[in-house]
């Protein structure tokens, strides 16, 4: 008797539980059952209307359902709301697991957020239009005349019909594709109360086309994930992982500003709803995509610094959610500027397990032992061999090199070469290493490069990268939060012998003859029981080359590699 008392009072406390949490979010209002609410608001359902009338409170909307993508267990409907004036949008999608949507009237800045419970329930209640999107990204007021001569070096310039293609992952397990050529947006999109419509394009010469690439490449460098032009790229993308943005002149109810997108779109599966940049700025067109972009991993704005929304930096730095297109350093940010109104960790949000793409392989090794060999007779550096990319605030990538001793120049970029414009985010600090890992040098000067010039003894060098800070992240500077990217090495070293015999040869060893002998100069002797030496006429070595097949009696020779 007593356990049944126990069990009423602990169901009786659960219902209060139940109600109290109802009265207290006295602005919600409950709409049914998911069943019940998608098949009043939906041309299909049962009770199915294309003008539902739908109540939220004291008051009343009429609905036009413009698409209607409701299937069995998916659920997907946008449409406009009638109210004269106050016209708005409406959107809900979701699965029998849950659902969520808005209601949005633009003009008056007045939201509803739709979702539903853990039990299944739908309610409504009063939101913002920011809780759900960019409203528009800053404008640019950069003066006309200092936009038209940064536009200048793009005279000349071709505007293909198919802008060029660029992609700076193939294989990465996200999309970002950028559209500069127009785009026909089908229907079911947030856009245009999920009519279809036209993206017209700004007509980009190619130039600046890759420039903006770069600077976007650069910005989402360190993540698994490809920025491309390609379209074929996009279309072959898994849907949950993938992005568009399109640079256009044409304006959807909603849109405005520099740009304008939805929070969380780059996993909600939806084709129909790009992200919008309408700047052309030669910079501007750029950060704004990346902008954008962040949002649709559900990153905010970063504000404050008596700059309102978007604050618009200090000294040589800004944050790409706020507003980068005046200076020439900007990064993801976690708020460490005085005066942040935003401390997300924008790392660590676009890597969650809900955007699902994470960060890019490590290139290079992280220590000496593991460092990446130069391994050039000639001592030149070239940068299109000897590149990399710092992904991680933790990562530094080690090259190790031998000389005979003499004067070492090495050059570190930040970003691409061969562009007009690049915005890397990556400050270099580079450090020359003895064998023994004791610095030698260490260069990091103002700005972005680095360079080492200096004299050694003969013997094995490290060359270690890092992305570091400047200055005070408060006032002046920046942390190495957000100091990653790829980078670029050049130079020259006297060349010495780090006893790694050259891959020149390959030569087919017949196991039956005790010797094989080519070009008087290298001998090789089969020794079944004690495996094959290799001598030459300067130095006598055992065993350095790589065996790179096992000898099989089917085998009639035996192919081996000297290195």
């Amino acid at each position: 008797m007593d356990a049944l008392k126990r069990s009423v009072m602990a169901l009786c406390c659960s219902f209060f539980l139940l109600g109290s949490a109802h009265a207290q979010q006295a602005t919600s209002y409950r709409m049914g059952t998911m069943k019940e609410f998608t098949g009043t608001y939906s041309k299909a359902g049962k009770k199915g209307s294309a003008t539902p009338t739908l109540k939220v409170g004291e008051k009343e909307f009429t609905l036009k359902i413009n698409f209607d993508g409701n299937k069995e267990n998916e659920y997907r409907v946008v449409g406009e709301i009638l109210e004269g004036a106050k016209s708005g949008t409406f959107f809900y999608s979701g699965t029998r697991n849950g659902l969520q949507g808005h209601i949005i009237f633009f003009d008056a800045k007045e939201a509803y957020k739709i979702y539903s419970d853990e039990i299944g329930d739908v309610f409504i209640k009063p939101a913002k239009v920011s809780d759900f999107m960019c409203v528009g990204a800053a404008e640019d007021h950069t003066p006309e005349a200092e936009r038209k001569a940064a536009d200048a070096k793009y005279d000349g310039s071709p505007v293909s019909p198919a802008p060029p293609s660029y992609s700076s992952k193939p294989g990465a397990r996200g999309v970002i594709y950028l559209d500069f050529d127009g785009e026909n947006i089908a229907s079911g999109g947030r856009w245009a109360n999920g009519s279809a419509w036209y993206a017209q394009p700004l007509g980009f010469s190619d130039a600046k086309i890759k420039d903006i690439w770069t600077v976007m490449s650069e910005d989402y460098r360190p993540f698994d994930i490809n920025v491309t032009t390609d379209r074929a790229t996009y279309d072959a993308a898994n849907r949950y992982r993938r992005i568009m943005c399109v640079w256009t002149s044409t304006q959807p109810a909603g849109s405005g500003g520099g740009g304008t997108y939805f929070y969380n779109a780059f996993n909600d599966g939806d084709n129909n709803s790009p992200a919008l940049a309408f700047l052309t700025g030669d910079k501007s067109a750029a950060e704004v995509g990346s902008h954008e972009c962040g949002h649709s991993f559900n990153l905010m704005h970063d504000g404050g610094g008596g700059d309102g929304e978007y604050w618009e930096g200090h000294g040589d730095y800004s944050v790409i959610m706020g507003n980068g297109y005046y200076l020439p350093i900007v990064q993801f940010s976690k708020g460490e500027y005085s005066g942040a109104n935003n401390f997300e960790d924008d790392l660590s949000i676009i890597t969650n397990s809900k955007n699902d793409v994470g960060y890019r392989t490590d290139d290079h090794g992280n220590t000496t032992a593991t460092a990446t060999l130069i391994d050039e007779a000639s001592g030149t550096i070239d940068p299109a061999k000897y590149n990399g990319i710092i992904e991680k605030t933790t990562d530094k990538d080690y090259f190790e090199f031998t000389t005979s001793g003499g004067s070492v120049k090495i050059d570190f970029q930040s970003g691409m070469s061969g562009v007009h414009y690049s915005a890397p985010d990556l400050d270099i600090q580079a450090r020359l290493l003895n064998e023994n890992g004791t610095e030698v040098v260490k260069s990091d000067p103002t700005g972005l490069d680095a360079s080492i010039s200096t004299t050694v003894q003969a013997g094995t060098y490290y060359i270690e990268i890092d992305g570091v800070g400047a200055g005070n992240p408060s006032t002046t500077g920046y942390s190495d939060y957000g100091s990653l990217g790829y980078y670029e090495m050049s130079g020259s070293f006297p060349p010495g012998n780090n006893n790694n015999p050259p891959e020149i040869l390959s030569v087919n060893i017949n196991p039956n003859c005790n010797t094989y002998t080519f070009d008087a100069s290298v001998k090789t002797l089969w020794m079944p029981c004690c495996g094959i030496s290799v001598t030459t006429p300067h130095l006598p070595y055992t065993h350095l080359f790589q065996v790179r097949n096992v000898h099989r009696e089917a085998d009639r020779y035996q192919p081996e590699r000297f290195r």
